[in-house]
């Protein structure tokens, strides 16, 4: 194997200017991670290079057609069943790793499980390379069990790391209480391209009811779903509520792609609800989606799309998501946290805010404002980079 010089790694003997070589190991590079790679990528004091394999076969999971600004080396695949998930083997990467020789090592969690083991026998030739152990940590709903067999396997790999930066502060306290020290994990909470969205909300001049007009919706209160259109999700709660609430009022639209699609858009047809707008896969035209929408729901998983809804000063209502509700979601100021996944919980907080619309534009305005202030993706790459530097700097 092709090896680096040790001693250039050694952090004690590099000059102020010299940046830190970080090498982020991820399975793909999305659309919705490449502003935030661009960002560190021209940030000061680090040099960022970033590994990635092919796209995942019949999954979602794809690198972004454009990846310019990103330093991005991509490697053949091989593709390994480990229960239920189709794991990514990086061919070459130790290799790739060794000519680059980073001073720090940025890796997907257990999403990219085969990566970080090539990663760690790296770092046994090169023992000065820090680790870090980027992933969400845990999920809102699921029991945190420490003492299982799985939990226990999972902690004891993620300890050989030198630290772990997480997606929100629910991640991070979810690994504290499955015995992480609280001053190893850092938060860099997760958002999506605000720049773009931020830009394209003041940009788009029409008001919302001309954006209504021209997509047909009426002057009806809209509720938007925009998401992948798998049963996590729960898309099929805005049906729910169609059938529910006073047809004259709501409009439900829905903008994703996914297997739940087409059964969502047959079944609206076959019950008449025709105030459900189906729209499947939507790119050219979402900002006029979001500029006509009164609120965005999040029924199941999901996080990104938050950050978006808050750069179109929309309110999210939302129960249990990702974890960086507990960030961006603060009930009763950017939006509705709902104690109850059922339908019938979305309902009462969709209809109390049509009844009040100004306590609604209410909400969405506190959100933008706190976007702006504090989870632009300009902060989120802020708060990766000070993650990668303070670890660099660990004895």
């Amino acid at each position: 194997m092709i090896s680096c010089n040790d001693s250039t790694l050694d952090a004690n003997i590099r000059s102020d200017v010299t940046p830190v070589r970080v090498a982020v190991l991820q399975r793909i590079l999305p659309w919705y991670r490449l502003e935030l790679f661009r960002q560190l990528s021209a940030a000061s004091g680090i040099e960022l290079r970033v590994f990635i394999g092919d796209d995942i076969p019949n999954t979602k999971w794809r690198s972004a057609a454009d990846l310019s600004g990103v330093d991005v080396v991509r490697l053949q695949t091989r593709f390994i069943r480990l229960r239920s998930r189709l794991m990514p083997w990086h061919k070459g990467l130790r290799d790739e790793l060794a000519k680059f020789c980073p001073d720090v090592i940025l890796t997907e969690g257990e999403s990219n499980f085969l990566s970080y083991l090539q990663a760690l026998w790296f770092r046994r030739s090169h023992r000065s390379v820090k680790m870090i152990h980027w992933g969400g940590g845990g999920i809102p709903g699921q029991v945190n069990e420490p003492a299982s067999v799985g939990s226990r396997f999972k902690f004891y790999m993620q300890k050989q790391f030198d630290g772990m930066l997480v997606y929100s502060t629910f991640c991070k306290n979810w690994l504290v209480e499955a015995g992480h020290d609280e001053a190893n994990v850092a938060v860099a909470v997760n958002v999506g391209n605000t720049l773009q969205h931020l830009s394209a909300a003041d940009g788009l001049e029409e008001t919302q009811g001309q954006v209504r007009e021209r997509l047909g919706l009426g002057d009806r209160f809209t509720v938007f779903y925009v998401g992948a259109m798998d049963a996590n999700k729960r898309p099929s709660v805005l049906l729910d509520l169609a059938r529910t609430t006073d047809s004259l009022k709501f409009n439900f639209v829905l903008a994703g792609d996914g297997l739940e699609v087409e059964p969502l858009k047959q079944q609206a047809t076959a019950e008449g609800l025709d105030n459900v707008y189906v729209l499947g896969r939507v790119s050219d035209d979402l900002s006029s989606y979001y500029k006509a929408s009164d609120v965005v729901i999040i029924p199941g998983r999901g996080g990104i799309v938050i950050s978006e809804a808050m750069a179109w000063r929309l309110p999210v209502v939302v129960h249990e998501a990702d974890g960086t509700e507990h960030d961006l979601v603060k009930d009763g100021v950017t939006g509705r946290v709902l104690e109850s996944g059922a339908v019938e919980s979305f309902r009462v907080v969709i209809e109390s805010m049509e009844a009040d619309r100004e306590s609604t534009r209410t909400l969405g305005e506190n959100g933008r404002s706190i976007l702006e202030s504090d989870f632009t993706v300009e902060q989120y790459a802020a708060s990766v980079k000070k993650a990668i530097l303070d670890i660099s700097n660990q004895p």
